[in-house]
């Protein structure tokens, strides 16, 4: 699979785009003690990144990560979301054309420093340092977006 740069993404068709929220809890110690979260839905579903529906004409990704935060998981962010200047390419079931079809996920980082508390239909939500969340996630593109997250809050 291949990703798009922010340029070619401002030119590309209206295809759906979903942000993928890397979420690191602390931090502040350095990167050693920063933990990334990760949420499953039901008892048998994998761990995955808390993904949302990117904005629309009259919001912007700041108020759709704080309002996923406060809704989901009952904490703010503690600084300004980073959005990766890249997207990359995912199925996307076009059920009313019968079809799966090609859709955008963007990586989107941010940090929260409150204890989480999480809202039906959470599961479970699971805070591990970056390799172990990693191993933990089902896909490689959910195991790209977290390294493209956690890239940016790096740097």
């Amino acid at each position: 699979m291949t990703s798009e740069s922010a340029a070619e993404s401002l030119d590309a068709p209206a295809d759906p785009e979903r942000l993928a929220l890397v979420i690191r809890l602390g931090g502040a110690d350095g990167p050693e003690s920063a933990r990334f979260v990760l949420v499953r839905d039901g008892d048998e579903e994998p761990l995955r990144l808390l993904n949302v529906a990117g904005p629309t004409f009259n919001t912007g990704i700041a108020e759709v990560v704080s309002d996923a935060l406060g809704a989901r998981l009952g904490v703010e962010p503690a600084a300004e979301p980073l959005a990766c200047g890249e997207r990359r390419p995912h199925r996307v079931a076009r059920w009313r054309e019968g079809r799966i079809g090609v859709g955008w996920v963007r990586a989107v980082a941010v940090t929260v420093d409150a204890e989480l508390d999480p809202a039906p239909p959470l599961i479970e939500v699971e805070a591990l340092p970056l390799d172990e969340a990693e191993a933990a996630l089902a896909t490689s593109l959910e195991r790209a977006l977290l390294r493209d997250g956690a890239s940016l809050l790096e740097g």
